[in-house]
Formats: structure tokens, sequence, C-alpha cells
């Protein structure tokens, strides 16, 4: 069955370095979300020269170390082969490897690294294509609970404000998901554009302090339906 215990007795069998157990086992069992930063650095060229440095570090490499070890001595020894043999250090009748060598090979594993490219530019597309509708369903869904809160509240004076403030805060709501998700957000939302005239400076100075305003505004949501 699996456990967090057999995750790492695993990587701990495995001889990872610890920072790779880390990652691995935070993958396993906390997928990693990436912010701004994380993304910043990942984007880096900075970070090839680390993965140069701890590149002989590395579980995968050693792995892979054998088998490119074989590739490279046998291309090595064919050519070193080949200029003796083409300098005449080497009998004639030897065979010669060079005369009928073809781009076959290559031509026929090359659809295997088109496939890779296109497997990786669709699973982009997909990922940009959930977003897309996860903040579509946010929209409507913001959209309906305003409907349902404006039908199912009485339409008199005496929650007219009731009713104003839970629209205003719906529409906050929405554009706050939205920065949430940006870049910089927090400094948009401190300069108020995306909310002015929706909410007053005292309610952006609320949200601006809370550590999750989309959150904070469900929570006032929340208060108002309460009443």
């Amino acid at each position: 069955l699996w456990s967090v215990d057999a995750v790492l007795h695993n990587l701990r069998t495995k001889r990872f370095e610890p920072k790779t157990v880390e990652r691995v086992y935070e993958a396993d069992v906390y997928p990693a979300v990436y912010d701004f930063a994380s993304w910043h650095q990942h984007r880096s060229r900075g970070r090839y020269l680390e993965h140069a440095i701890t590149l002989f570090r590395s579980h995968f490499f050693r792995d892979l170390l054998g088998p490119l070890g074989a590739l490279v001595g046998a291309a090595a020894a064919v050519g070193a082969y080949e200029t003796a043999r083409q300098s005449g250090s080497l009998p004639a009748w030897l065979p010669c490897f060079s005369g009928g060598s073809s781009d076959t090979p290559f031509q026929l594993t090359s659809f295997a690294l088109s496939l890779m490219l296109v497997f990786r530019t669709n699973s982009s597309y997909a990922r940009w294509l959930d977003a897309r509708q996860q903040w579509g369903l946010i929209v409507n869904t913001a959209r309906t609970f305003a409907r349902q809160a404006l039908t199912t509240l009485p339409a008199d004076d005496s929650c007219s404000e009731l009713r104003s403030a839970v629209a205003r805060w719906t529409v906050a709501f929405v554009r706050l998901s939205k920065l949430h998700l940006r870049e910089h957000g927090e400094q948009q939302l401190l300069q108020g554009g995306d909310l002015a005239g929706l909410l007053t400076p005292q309610e952006v100075a609320l949200l601006a302090a809370a550590p999750h305003a989309p959150l904070a505004a469900c929570h006032v949501l929340s208060a108002l339906l309460d009443r």
C-alpha cells in the first residue's frame, strides 16, 4: 500500500542525494505549486550553471553514464578505426564503415523527437484551456450567486443596502481572484484600479491586509448573508 514511509524508504534505497530525496518526496506527497518567484528561477539562465556543477552528483546521470559511455566509446572506436585505415596504418583489406553509411536510421527515429515536441505543445495548450475553463466557471458561478442572492433578498427599501453590498462584493470577489493570480497583484490591489467605484478605501485596505484577498471577500459575503 502507498504510504509516506514507503515513499521515503524507496527514495533512500535508491541512494538519492538529500536534495533529490526532498524534491521527489515533495513531488509525490505534496505536488509542487509554482509561484511567480519559482517561475522566475525556473526561467533563469543561471539554473544551467547549477545543473552543470551538480551534474556528476546526479543519480539520473549515474544511471545514464553506462549506456552513454558505451555509445560514445563505440563511436570513438569506429572513428579511430576509419582514421587509421584511411591513413594507411591498417591493412587495406579491412572492411570500410564509411563508404556505405546511410542516415536512414536517423530518419527512421526522428519521428520520436517530433512526437515528443507535439506532446509537450499539446500539454501546454491543455493547461491553458483548463485554466480558461476554470476562470469561466468562477465568473459563471459568481453570476449565478448574485442572481440567486438578489432574487432571494426582499426588494423593499429595508434590504436595498444589503442587496447592493452583496452585488458589489460578488463583483469584487471575481476581480480579486484575477489579481490574486497575477504577478504584482498585491500592488494593483493597493492602487485600487480594478476596485475603483466598487469598494470604499477602507474596504480595499481591509482586503490588502488579508493574506488571501478572494477568501476575505468570501467571508464578507458570508457575513452579509448571515444578517
